[in-house]
């Protein structure tokens, strides 16, 4: 995640464009650097949803939809 998609989703956000991270989506070697790669994601450049999420906005289902 810290290699590729965050240098990726970071320019994007250069070039304003609204940038989300999907969490569940990208990986780091260890849990505690998928966290922290996350954490600076969110507090700089944009927004991190997981794949769930990503897919109810798409969707246009709401917080509170029930998966079936």
């Amino acid at each position: 995640m810290n290699v590729r998609c965050d240098p990726t989703a970071r320019n994007a956000m250069m070039l304003d464009f609204k940038s989300v991270m999907v969490s569940d989506c990208c990986e780091t070697p260890s849990d505690d650097e998928h966290l922290a790669s996350l954490e600076t994601f969110i507090q700089q450049y944009g927004e991190v949803m997981t794949s769930n999420e990503v897919m109810d906005r798409m969707l246009g289902r709401s917080d509170t939809a029930v998966d079936e």
